[in-house]
């Protein structure tokens, strides 16, 4: 009787103390997630402070370094502006390695394994300031070929980053064209490079969407580049083929699919 009355109490102290730490570990997982919640909110509220006192010169790959987070700025047409950390490429592998269970980025030749969907499509654009016009025989809203591009050789260009996509697209349409641009400047920043063609420093080649995004279009004139340049990007969904999505992950993507019904291909 006494060796039942002293295993039952054994139970009881080890039960106890199992309850005591998983309320512990409760109390203790619901303050750092409170934590992390604060955390971030902050951070994001540094940011939103910072592009709206700097505009969008604030974000640039020193952003980056500064956070362990990723930032990535979407204009409306869901076209990716400014990314912290990841371009297609690595997105791609984090689907790959199976961090994410999809992504949405700029299309780009993916592995067999990966299974994409456009929505999207921004056609580019030949970016001059106003004053540099009449230099060319271009009419208003002329499509532009490689042979009119090369009328461009010794017009200095104004270019983004090369890590930054743009300038991939940019540097293969200038390829298509057999061109090779003059360089005068180089920009992290879209809108800084739109500006300072505005200001006469050269030309540029930026997406349709940009043209108006955060200033207007004066002191620019601008030509759509023909299809035969490749002058276009992508935005499309990627996941990997035959995995199933988990339910919250397939309600975002089904979400963000008919938030862009109206630009799909």
């Amino acid at each position: 009787m006494r060796k039942k009355i002293l295993n039952h109490t054994c139970i009881l102290v080890v039960v106890s103390v199992l309850l005591t730490f998983l309320a512990a570990g409760l109390v203790m997982y619901g303050k750092y997630n409170e934590d992390l919640k604060e955390s971030v909110r902050d951070s994001m509220k540094y940011v939103q402070d910072g592009v709206e006192k700097m505009g969008n010169s604030y974000l640039d790959d020193a952003l980056g370094k500064a956070t362990s987070a990723r930032i990535t700025l979407l204009d409306p047409k869901g076209n990716v502006l400014f990314d912290s950390l990841e371009n297609s490429a690595e997105l791609e592998k984090l689907l790959l390695e199976k961090k994410v269970d999809f992504c949405i980025m700029h299309e780009h030749d993916t592995s067999e394994q990966v299974q994409v969907k456009s929505f999207s499509e921004d056609p580019f654009y030949l970016i001059i300031p106003k004053e540099m016009k009449n230099r060319f025989p271009f009419k208003n809203g002329q499509e532009l070929y490689a042979e009119d591009l090369k009328k461009m050789q010794n017009i200095p260009f104004v270019m983004v980053a090369k890590r930054q996509k743009l300038r991939q697209v940019t540097d293969q349409i200038m390829k298509t064209g057999n061109i090779e641009p003059e360089i005068c400047c180089t920009t992290r920043n879209m809108e800084t490079a739109k500006r300072l063609v505005a200001a006469g420093m050269g030309a540029t080649i930026l997406p349709q969407s940009y043209l108006t995004l955060y200033s207007g279009t004066e002191n620019l004139e601008w030509y759509p580049l023909d299809k035969s340049l490749n002058a276009s990007w992508k935005l499309v969904m990627a996941k990997m083929k035959g995995e199933k999505l988990s339910g919250c992950s397939r309600k975002f993507y089904d979400f963000a699919m008919e938030s862009f019904q109206k630009s799909l291909i």
